[in-house]
């Protein structure tokens, strides 16, 4: 038997963890979006810069190649550097968020919702 005054204790309590659930859930997709992501640019970077490093082409059309149609969000920059002796490829990409402020652990802006992804990777050549 239900006493009277808890009518609405059910309604309050999930007023309370539904909002934090689906944070938690915004949280998760986020942390899943920017882990694929940051395999991705890794993987990338690595194959352009052994890539060079061997003599098979150039790194930079390498790269794109490699990220054309796997990236979720915005790639913003690839940059290749060459000394006589090292390749080095460096990828930039914003990485969707679903939670405004995310992006602060990682570097970025408070009132972006991406979160900021760079990886480096550095070959030496073969003589």
């Amino acid at each position: 038997m239900r006493v009277r005054n808890e009518r609405g204790v059910v309604f309050l309590e999930a007023a309370y963890t539904i909002p934090i659930l689906l944070a938690v859930l915004a949280l998760i997709v986020t942390a899943g979006f920017a882990l694929y992501n940051w395999t991705v640019i890794q993987d990338a970077a690595r194959d352009a810069a052994r890539h060079e490093a061997l003599g098979l082409g150039d790194a930079q059309s390498k790269a794109q190649s490699e990220l054309d149609g796997m990236l979720v969000g915005q790639l913003q920059n690839i940059q290749v550097s060459r000394t006589s002796e090292y390749v080095r490829v460096d990828i930039w990409h914003e990485s969707p968020s679903f939670l405004p402020g995310i992006g602060v652990l990682f570097g970025g802006s408070p009132w972006k919702l991406e979160v900021p992804l760079h990886v480096r990777s550095e070959f030496k050549r073969e003589q």
